[in-house]
């Protein structure tokens, strides 16, 4: 199963009207959510919890904690292999504080790893996937993550930055054969 995520990097403020801000939207969403059968007796078909308020406020937490809640049942299917990409807005080697913990957690839960460190072991701790500007530094956000017992079958894993990609666009593209 392939996943592709953005994972929004805003929080959520009910009083700040961002029309049309994903965060934003996420949070709204959640807010109105019914109160569903409680987590532990969730499965596909029943209305999933309403998220607790730490959780709304911060919609990237959010959508790993519902990513994990809901990816379990094939993370846990060893006939299945589980692919989740995209910008995660979160670098697995710089520890921000704040969303690092949720994100390590998603990738524990559902038995993930990172197909750049699986493949490329010390040296993907250097590459960078997005360029820095005036206010961010240089960092690696966005990911390739699949199942643990899969990633020995990786045959071929990419990161392309063209210059001229990278003149209206700040993030490279990230490819993997499994």
């Amino acid at each position: 199963m392939v996943v592709q995520a953005y994972f929004p990097g805003s929080e959520y403020v009910k009083t700040e009207m961002r029309c049309g801000n994903y965060s934003f939207e996420l949070g709204a969403l959640a807010e109105k959510a019914p109160s569903g059968t409680s987590r532990s007796s969730w499965k596909p078909g029943k209305v999933p919890p309403k998220p607790p308020n730490a959780l709304i406020r911060h919609p990237k937490q959010l959508l790993m904690d519902n990513i994990t809640m809901y990816l379990a049942h094939y993370a846990n299917d060893k006939r299945c292999t589980l692919v989740i990409m995209g910008d995660v807005n979160t670098d697995l080697t710089r520890d921000d504080g704040r969303d690092l913990p949720h994100f390590k957690r998603m990738l524990t839960d559902l038995s993930l790893v990172s197909a750049a460190q699986s493949k490329w072991k010390a040296a993907s701790l250097h590459f960078k996937t997005r360029k820095g500007d005036e206010v961010h530094q240089p960092s690696h956000i966005d990911y390739i993550m699949a199942s643990s017992r899969s990633v020995s079958t990786i045959k071929a894993l990419g990161v392309a930055a063209p210059a001229d990609l990278m003149v209206d666009y700040d993030h490279s593209i990230l490819f993997c054969d499994l």
